[in-house]
């Protein structure tokens, strides 16, 4: 595991690692039109009528990170504990058909992670996925599920108890409004 701190430059006293995007790559919050998807109407009517289940980037609870990608979402929908975005975490992902060998390995590195203080981001999916965000909750750990759905659609269906445990004890995001039904196009984006 130190190996792996050490390769992404991770200080545990500070919780700071280098830049790993160029200046040319990132996003100035302060010039958002710059930022091609960006709906200018929609960002000032949500920060003036901003209900307590989402986020605009310009919000100093927006994940810092997020900010920093080519098209970051301009609005985050969310259940459970926010805070969780300020938090140094990685993201475990892997198979939906996931071996024993790979479940096994994913169970090693997720408690690696969590004992070091890391929150365990995944994506609800079947497989590496849900064993990730069950072995951080197992363990009292942090995880953040980024969904390709809108937050009251639950994908897949199966793990609507594992949907529960994290809005209740981590943190549920996505980009995608209410209603957003699981189409193939959108979990690229939500990747």
């Amino acid at each position: 595991m130190c190996e792996v701190l050490r390769a992404f430059d991770y200080n545990e006293h500070s919780h700071t690692r280098k830049p790993c995007l160029s200046p040319l790559h990132r996003v100035n919050v302060n010039e958002r039109k710059t930022v091609p998807a960006l709906n200018e109407d929609l960002i000032t009517s949500t920060e003036t009528t901003q209900s307590s289940d989402s986020v605009t980037m310009l919000h100093q609870t927006y994940s810092p990170l997020l900010r920093e990608i080519h098209n970051p979402p301009p609005i985050l929908f969310y259940r459970g504990r926010l805070e969780l975005l300020q938090t140094p975490s990685v993201a475990v992902v892997g198979s939906r058909r996931a071996s024993e060998y790979g479940l096994r390995v994913t169970r090693l590195v997720t408690r690696s992670l969590v004992e070091a203080g890391f929150t365990v981001v995944s994506g609800l999916a079947r497989g590496i996925d849900a064993e990730a965000h069950r072995t951080a909750l197992e363990l009292e750990g942090n995880t953040i599920a980024v969904l390709g759905t809108g937050l009251d659609v639950v994908y897949p269906d199966a793990h609507r108890s594992l949907f529960e445990s994290i809005a209740a004890k981590g943190l549920i995001v996505t980009e995608f409004r209410r209603g957003t039904p699981p189409r193939r196009e959108h979990f690229p984006i939500r990747n």
